[in-house]
């Protein structure tokens, strides 16, 4: 049986703004899965190796979601914004997560986000669902 890819779990109320990062993370050889909840993204985040939450998400925000999964999760978390303050990145990682992407997220950012996580991507011909 061939190893299945690493699971990113991209949290983000906007369906099409999670499917475009989705994409970009399926094309670079990553599973993915949304949580387009509050409920959703604890419930999921357990079992995903990587996770992105938009710091505007609704009934909540990305730093209150990172603060309260950082204690729980043992990967990686990343904000995405649009706003691309300066001040979002220090309150992100006071937060606990590992960096802010900025939207438009550009791929050849989100490859060397994942090269800096050291997230061990599978070859096409490895990945199981080929």
């Amino acid at each position: 049986m061939k190893p299945l890819p690493p699971l990113a779990l991209v949290c983000n109320d906007s369906r099409t703004l999670a499917l475009q990062l989705c994409q970009q993370l399926e094309a670079l050889g990553l599973n993915t899965d949304i949580a387009g909840s509050e409920a959703e993204v604890f419930a999921k985040a357990e079992a995903s190796e990587l996770i992105f939450i938009e710091l505007q998400f609704s009934g909540s925000n990305g730093f209150q979601i990172t603060r309260q999964l950082s204690g729980r999760c043992n990967c990686p978390l990343v904000l995405v914004t649009g706003t691309g303050r300066s001040s979002d990145l220090h309150w992100a990682l006071q937060a606990g997560a590992a960096t802010v992407l900025t939207r438009p997220v550009l791929s050849s950012a989100l490859q060397l986000l994942l090269q800096q996580l050291q997230v061990v991507l599978l070859p096409l011909a490895a990945r199981s669902d080929v």
